[in-house]
């Protein structure tokens, strides 16, 4: 207080006026060069990848009978560009016939009928196959990822492998389930059909044995199970050996897999986000057309870049392939382009946390600022404005000071976005009331439609913060198909707490002059820097659904003007 008395009515009052000024001007011109810059990188990551499972392939052309080459070309012709390949295990390799495996419990079975004469070649797990290079890699498998020395040996047409250990000493885990690699006939396969391939890869044995498996006609990686390779205690090993294959790797939104976060941090420039609808979900819904706009929502709100499509279980082919056509349809129709996805070329500034805090900084200040800024209006109209382009201003703001790959790529959240959402209502309090008017507030005797105010306030809040996360629960949701129908008219949907609550009551009450309804629409303001704290939303998606709130909000705002100049006539006479 005592530098604002020092300040006023002295020579320096203009100087701070004008170095104010000056550097609001600069700031706003750095947040308009890094929005344009941003819109631009954001429009090059144009890919979306839509990504098959192997092992689903092969099981709905065995149902349905039909070939299984032909549907891998049906699938490219519609649209799809790479297939996720499960790895090989000792079992599998033996259901196929490249290997034949005796396990100790199958050769201890053989012993005991005598089929299997004492010291022969064939021994406890031993692992037979006529390919020499099938051997050889199984082999070096064992030895880099599990750490188990085998001895090699022919026998006739016949490469052998064993573990040069005693069988009381085979590690625990060893089974015909253990894991040793992708086979390289069904990339081959995938390859001659112009399919790249995606690797599921397990957390078994060392991460160091990822650096023997092959990139040749490889899109990327996805983690599967619950855990990512190295987890726990080899992380950093795991993150080694990834940068020097220089392989993107999938982030599953709304999935958790432990041990990724490390992952991500340690390589975010090789992070490309996924989505996925399980089969299990699709069970629960038989209309592709209820999912075509979770794919779309997904492609052009969030980022995501990479589809892992699943097909119904007990579906013709014709069905599922439907179903698939539509969604790579829809995907082109929406702009984008079926390719491999690759990471984006977002900037890495480090520094995260600071970046965290000043863009919360920002999206207090800026609407308080601009309600500041509006009360010294007399025009109801200029009032309204002068608040929105305050609140618009630091969403480029907040979108510049996000502009980065932690940030845009959801490796960082901001944290307390949703508790801040409050923070600035709040606030307003003190701008909107006097002293002497918020104790007189608060002396005025408690009645019962005070509580029943209190009530409904606090209902609303609560109903608001639930429903600003991205899963809120069903029953929060009702107005569903209202929303579906906006996306529909809209390319990018108006935010309902904007254009329906926020700025109509705004607009009403600086026509009114009441701040009490000027107080409820300030819920709008922070709802728009709420959309550009999402950093993983395009700009140009947040920038559209803004200025959408905003004409809908002033239609509906006017609307409610005339309503009460209508009703206040009315009484009159």
């Amino acid at each position: 207080m005592k530098i604002v008395r020092y300040f006023n009515g002295s020579p320096y009052s203009a100087i701070l006026r004008g170095f104010v000024i000056f550097l609001l001007c600069a700031v706003s011109v750095w947040a308009v060069i890094n929005a344009a810059a941003r819109i631009k990188s954001e429009s090059k990551n144009n890919a979306v990848e839509i990504c098959l499972d192997w092992n689903e392939v092969c099981s709905l052309c065995a149902l349905n009978n039909y070939p299984l080459g032909d549907f891998l070309e049906r699938a490219r012709a519609i649209g799809v560009t790479s297939v996720a390949l499960p790895e090989e295990s000792l079992l599998s390799l033996s259901e196929s016939g490249k290997i034949i495996y005796f396990s100790s419990r199958e050769y201890s079975k053989a012993r005991l009928l005598d089929v299997i004469a004492q010291g022969g070649m064939v021994a406890p797990n031993l692992i037979a196959s006529t390919d020499q290079n099938t051997v050889k890699d199984i082999s070096s498998m064992l030895k880099t990822r599990y750490n188990i020395a085998v001895k090699n040996q022919k026998a006739g047409k016949y490469f052998l492998a064993y573990p040069a250990l005693d069988p009381a000493f085979i590690p625990e885990y060893w089974s015909e389930a253990v894991t040793v690699g992708f086979s390289s006939d069904k990339r081959k396969l995938l390859s001659s059909k112009d399919l790249k391939t995606v690797y599921k890869i397990q957390n078994s044995g060392d991460p160091a044995w990822l650096g023997l498996i092959s990139t040749e006609n490889v899109s990327g990686l996805v983690w599967e199970g619950a855990e990512a390779p190295g987890y726990q205690g080899r992380e950093q090993e795991l993150s080694a050996t990834l940068s020097g294959l220089d392989l993107k790797f999938v982030s599953t939104e709304f999935s958790s897999v432990a041990g990724e976060d490390y992952i991500e941090k340690a390589l975010p420039a090789l992070v490309v986000r996924g989505h996925v609808i399980t089969p299990a979900e699709l069970g629960r819904n038989r209309n592709p057309g209820f999912w075509l706009s979770r794919w779309i929502r997904a492609v052009k709100e969030r980022n995501i870049r990479f589809l892992y499509f699943h097909f119904w279980k007990n579906r013709s082919i014709e069905d599922n392939t439907a179903y698939l056509r539509l969604t790579a349809k829809n995907i082109k129709d929406a702009g984008f382009q079926l390719a491999i996805a690759v990471p984006p070329a977002y900037p890495l500034r480090g520094r995260t946390r600071f970046w965290e805090y000043f863009a919360l900084l920002v999206s207090v200040i800026m609407p308080l600022a601009g309600l500041r800024l509006a009360l010294k209006r007399t025009n109801y109209l200029s009032s309204f404005l002068v608040t929105n382009l305050a609140s618009i201003l630091g969403g480029l703001m907040v979108s510049s000071i996000l502009y980065d790959t932690f940030f845009m790529q959801k490796i960082v959240d901001v944290p307390m976005v949703t508790t801040v959402f409050f923070l600035p209502v709040l606030l307003s309090v003190f701008i909107l009331f006097k002293r002497d008017e918020m104790i007189r507030i608060w002396n005025k005797g408690l009645e019962i439609k005070h509580l029943l105010i209190g009530f409904a306030v606090v209902a609303a809040g609560v109903i608001l913060f639930l429903r600003s996360g991205n899963a809120a629960a069903d029953w929060l949701v009702p107005d569903q198909g209202f929303r579906q129908m906006l996306e529909n008219v809209f390319w990018a949907r108006p935010r309902t707490k904007e254009f329906i609550i926020g700025q109509p009551l705004l607009l009403l009450g600086f026509y009114l002059k009441n701040p009490w309804i000027i107080l409820a629409g300030m819920i709008g303001q922070v709802s728009i820097l709420n959309t550009f704290m999402h950093a993983h939303t395009p700009l140009a998606v947040s920038l559209l659904r803004t200025l959408n709130s905003l004409l809908l909000g002033f239609v509906i705002g006017i609307a409610l003007k005339e309503i009460y100049k209508l009703i206040k006539a009315v009484r009159k006479t």
